[in-house]
């Protein structure tokens, strides 16, 4: 019985994902790929919180498990590399961040179910089983990789010589600016984890190089004496 509960979880999560990679291949049918990606979540979501009440699986029942979850494998592998394939596709229908969430909801789905059939099995199959689960979540990440979204910084430099007399004016004056890039950024961000990238450095003008040239040379002392200030 408690193995007809883990099979039954995994086929009901492969036709969703056959009719998924369907769709994603005909690349025709945004509506088809929304509603798929809503049933294997909804599915996933309910299998496990089912699985984790269950009794452990004796030994010839997880070994039975362990094929069942090759053509999940399988299939889950052709669907992250569609996804990346008509990315395009998807981003240019406007369901970029409905992906994002499918993605990264399919993550922690996976992990989850890992974690319990990990504890379900003999301690014979627990490396295996957690390995074979596990493949899963690297799958995802690939996808996951592929559609982060990638912060964009509004450009802070100064057309004014006076803002370069003291590198603290001029630290104080760009910070604000990145500080509501980033933040406008980072609430746009569907998935768990963000990219993030250094502004480029700002080249030096002809008419402040003695500036420079005085900064670099009282630099090394005031390292010594004094933390820098943080930014804001």
């Amino acid at each position: 019985h408690e193995l007809e509960d883990y099979l039954q979880l995994l086929n009901n999560i492969t036709a969703p994902f056959e009719d998924l990679n369907e769709a994603l291949y005909c690349d025709d049918n945004i509506q088809a790929v929304l509603n798929n990606m809503t049933l294997i979540v909804n599915t996933l979501g309910d299998g496990v919180r089912h699985l984790d009440k269950e009794p452990p699986l004796p030994l010839n029942d997880a070994i039975q498990l362990g094929f069942s979850f090759r053509l999940l494998d399988n299939l889950l592998e052709d669907a992250i590399g569609l996804f990346i394939q008509v990315k395009d596709w998807l981003l240019g229908s406007g369901i970029g961040d409905q992906v994002r969430s499918f993605l990264a909801t399919l993550s922690a789905g996976f992990t989850a179910l890992s974690f319990i059939i990990t504890e379900k099995v003999a301690v014979e199959l627990k490396d295996f089983m957690r390995a074979l689960s596990l493949s899963l979540v690297t799958i995802v990440q690939r996808g996951i990789d592929a559609y982060r979204l990638i912060p964009t910084f509004s450009s802070t430099t100064s057309s004014s010589a006076a803002s370069t007399s003291s590198t603290r004016s001029a630290t104080t004056s760009t910070a604000p600016t990145t500080s509501r890039a980033i933040s406008s950024t980072t609430s746009a961000t569907i998935s768990s984890t963000t990219s993030t990238k250094q502004s480029a450095p700002r080249l030096a003008r002809p008419s402040v190089q003695l500036h420079l040239l005085v900064l670099l040379a009282v630099l090394p002392a005031v390292l010594l004496h004094r933390p820098l200030p943080m930014l804001a």
